[in-house]
């Protein structure tokens, strides 16, 4: 059901979607969109992200509760647009080679291609001798190769690029009492783990033996 690339013809035009993630609150979107008079082929998660697009434009992302990374031709204005989730659970890297834009949610797609090179640059060494691991955010380690920041999303036309921040993680000062937090912790964890066991297939647990996964079992 959820095949890619896929495809919506607008008229003469095409918008095409491919997409790495889930949307956990799909459901209620497809609804949402279905009364907006939205028709669906399939039962995925993917289509309705092409339909949340079809509707709401760039402003899809600020309908999506999930981890994804997605891109989206729209033939209609010779655009393209480069979603990724809240978090950046899911990685998104890019590189503009001429008036080709190569994306990927994994470096050695970007590798792959005949057109990008694997060569390490200054701040690419810079960033594995002194992070580690880690990275700045918004860069990779090779020449010319970037990353769609969390929280962001980017278009490109043949008038340019720009990028968007839809979100951003906010600090606040914690004025409930005890009883009070426990219960909204409660609510959330019991809302997302019910939104996450949505699946087609069986849903298994890893557990450690530690009080995260045990704990997010029971709620299962």
């Amino acid at each position: 059901g959820g095949l890619q690339p896929m495809l919506y013809k607008d008229g003469n035009d095409m918008i095409g979607l491919t997409f790495n993630g889930e949307i956990y609150n799909y459901q209620e979107l497809r609804k949402e969109l279905e009364e907006k008079g939205h028709k669906f082929q399939t039962k995925s998660d993917t289509e309705v992200l092409l339909h949340a697009y079809l509707e709401w434009q760039e402003d899809c992302v600020q309908h999506l509760n999930g981890i994804f990374a997605f891109g989206i031709w729209d033939e209609r204005f010779g655009k393209l647009m480069l979603g990724r989730d809240h978090l950046g659970v899911k990685p998104l890297f890019f590189a503009q080679r001429g008036s080709a834009i190569l994306f990927g949610s994994e470096l050695k797609v970007l590798l792959s291609h005949p057109f990008v090179d694997a060569e390490v640059d200054k701040e690419g060494l810079s960033e594995i001798f002194c992070l580690g691991p880690t990275r700045t955010p918004g860069h990779a380690i090779f020449k010319d190769i970037h990353e769609v920041r969390a929280g962001h999303y980017m278009t490109f036309t043949s008038n340019g690029s720009t990028t968007t921040q839809y979100w951003k993680l906010e600090s606040k000062e914690h004025v409930d009492d005890i009883d009070t937090t426990v219960e909204t912790i409660r609510s959330i964890l019991q809302d997302t783990v019910k939104r996450q066991l949505i699946a087609d297939k069986p849903v298994v647990s890893m557990l450690s033996g530690g009080l995260d996964s045990s704990g997010l079992t029971g709620l299962a």
